[in-house]
């Protein structure tokens, strides 16, 4: 599990390197449908599939996991959609620090820290 989570984290990390790319080539190899959901990364189909029990996922770390990861994909569409129809100041302005994209990205770092350090 811990390895799964670790993973994870270092995906969603590269996350803000694809979007960069995104918005600085006006393309993407991953259609936005696919960025929107949050069950075709490798961490989404992890975390819907049965190799998580049914008692962990009644727990509030794993719902709040899912709900910032989802909140996440849907955010990094937005802004790749943005990038692709040609709106870079907006989506480069969604990207920065104070944007949406970084604090669904740091609340979902800090609540994986937690889960791999509970899975300890």
């Amino acid at each position: 599990m811990k390895e799964e989570i670790s993973k994870a984290m270092d995906a969603h990390t590269l996350w803000r390197d694809k979007l960069l790319t995104v918005i600085d080539t006006g393309k993407t190899e991953t259609p936005i449908d696919i960025i929107k959901t949050d069950n075709n990364c490798a961490f989404g189909k992890w975390i819907y599939s049965n190799e998580i029990t049914d008692e962990m996922k009644k727990s509030k770390i794993y719902h709040d996991i899912k709900e910032y990861h989802a909140k996440f994909h849907i955010e990094a569409a937005r802004i790749a959609e943005l990038a692709l129809n040609g709106n870079k100041d907006m989506a480069t302005s969604l990207l920065q620090n104070d944007g949406t994209y970084n604090d669904l990205s740091k609340n979902l770092m800090q609540l994986l820290i937690k889960w791999r350090k509970d899975a300890a």
